[in-house]
């Protein structure tokens, strides 16, 4: 439900509106179309509630209303939710939604964002939203301006095809990526073949391909390095299921992306070879810099630890808003907190 003020906006023009706004005059000599995606902000594209005070009092009716204050009420100071404060300084001016300022390259579609002009022109942002829609259920038209509902599982084959998708899509038709990642790198001194059920370690030298890389931490003691005693075993192939988790699911997030090769410290430079590690260690700049893209192990502390988990996915009610295409039937869309992810 929502109130007499809420139900006349427009999520679907404000996101139109945000994407068809002329990019900031910012070029790049080297690479002309690195910044064409950069967008200002639209901060106040849809006149919103008075102030604080009458948001608070319209949000127990209000489904939108509620959505706003909870998201600033759970990062305010207590003291800003007492009556007197909601009726003075910036709390009592105009609240406004609009857009953050975005950059396609990065961001990927604009964020709306909930706002309110203070002393000096400077503006607090109250909540910050993705528009989203479920997977199967989005609006036919201007769908590219909408994020979906996430997977539980970012292991599972839907999501791992996601990425796949992106990253084909990143370096194949984004003009900045395509200048910027070559589709083939020097490959790095040695690299993991990932083919087959037992990877291999293959010497890289003067070579070239599509190689991943990953970044993450050791943690604990792992034993499961290349060493001057292993490396034989390592050349000949490992079982995958020798690996430890956190190396392993690297390993398969790489074939799931179809990238064949992969970097990993650990098993690609000798760890007991002082003159090997201060060799290579120097040139892990550009091992990085030429890995078409870098798996981070972001959830796990130690290699015991796998990469993939199921997500909190909230759960609670969505803020459910029509997506007004001039459609007797509209379709609906939800607001994501920018926090939740």
């Amino acid at each position: 439900m929502l109130c007499a003020i809420c139900v006349n906006f427009d999520v679907r023009k404000l996101l139109l509106t945000a994407a068809a706004q002329r990019p900031k005059a910012f070029v790049n000599p080297t690479v002309p179309e690195a910044y064409e995606c950069l967008r200002p902000a639209i901060p106040h594209f849809f006149e919103h509630h008075p102030n604080l005070l009458s948001l608070r009092s319209s949000a127990d009716e209000c489904d939108l209303c509620a959505y706003i204050w909870q998201s600033f009420a759970s990062n305010a100071h207590p003291n800003e939710l007492a009556q007197e404060e909601l009726l003075r300084g910036t709390s009592a001016q105009r609240i406004f939604i609009g857009t953050a300022a975005w950059d396609a390259t990065l961001n990927g579609l604009p964020h709306v964002a909930v706002i309110q002009t203070g002393e000096r022109g400077a503006m607090r942002t109250l909540a910050s939203f993705e528009v989203c829609a479920l997977r199967g259920h989005e609006p036919v038209d201007n769908r590219d301006l909408l994020a979906r509902s996430i997977y539980n599982d970012s292991g599972s084959e839907e999501c791992l095809q996601l990425a796949a998708r992106l990253l084909g899509d990143c370096v194949s038709k984004h003009k900045s990526c395509c200048s910027q990642y070559p589709t083939s790198s020097k490959l790095p001194t040695r690299i993991k073949d990932t083919e087959g059920i037992s990877p291999k370690l293959i010497d890289g030298s003067g070579r070239s391909g599509i190689f991943a890389a990953l970044s993450y931490c050791w943690g604990g003691d792992s034993n499961f390095i290349l060493t001057g005693a292993t490396e034989q075993l390592f050349r000949e192939g490992r079982s995958i299921n020798e690996f430890p988790p956190t190396i392993r699911d690297a390993i398969n997030i790489a074939k799931a992306l179809g990238i064949r090769y992969i970097w990993i410290d650990a098993l690609c430079i000798i760890q007991d070879s002082d003159e090997d590690w201060t060799r290579e260690a120097s040139r892990m700049r550009e091992v990085y810099r030429g890995a078409v893209v870098t798996i981070a192990a972001a959830c796990a502390s130690k290699t015991s630890e796998e990469i993939f988990w199921e997500r909190a996915v909230s759960t609670g009610p969505k803020c459910w808003i029509d997506w007004k295409d001039g459609d007797n039937n509209q379709p609906k869309v939800f607001l994501r907190l920018g926090s939740e992810l």
